[in-house]
């Protein structure tokens, strides 16, 4: 009797693991245990993850600006732009001092500081000095 083994498509180890990563928006650990696992992301599926943390997690986007080989569908300016529109501050100031995005900024870089300052009065002059 033959065996059938040979004939059974065998997928790569850990393409679950990569995909439930995907599925939860974690693009930095997906494409990390992709890394480890010697297998690669489409672009598209990328994008497509892009996009869905785009509406929700823009900050999560721009920590892969000029630190990870990710090719985002967005640009730097864009994604900051749409972190200040979501009131997340903190990563909106954090990525703007990283990225040096200042220029064109300057009023959200204001507004994001005087919404801190409402919550954490130290933070708030922490970041002050920061950005001069």
């Amino acid at each position: 009797m033959k065996s059938f083994q040979s004939r059974i498509a065998h997928r790569p180890p850990g393409n679950r693991e990569v995909r439930l990563l995907l599925e939860k928006g974690d693009l930095r650990g997906a494409v990390e245990k992709a890394k480890t696992l010697g297998i690669t992301i489409p672009q598209p599926v990328i994008d497509a993850v892009a996009r869905a943390m785009f509406k929700r997690r823009a900050g999560g986007l721009l920590s892969h600006v000029g630190v990870s080989d990710i090719e985002l569908p967005f640009e730097a300016s864009t994604l900051l732009r749409r972190t200040f529109e979501l009131e997340d501050y903190e990563a909106f100031l954090e990525q703007a001092f990283r990225l040096e995005l200042r220029s064109g900024f300057e009023r959200e870089i204001d507004l994001a500081i005087d919404a801190i300052r409402r919550r954490d009065p130290e933070e708030a002059a922490r970041w002050r000095r920061r950005f001069g």
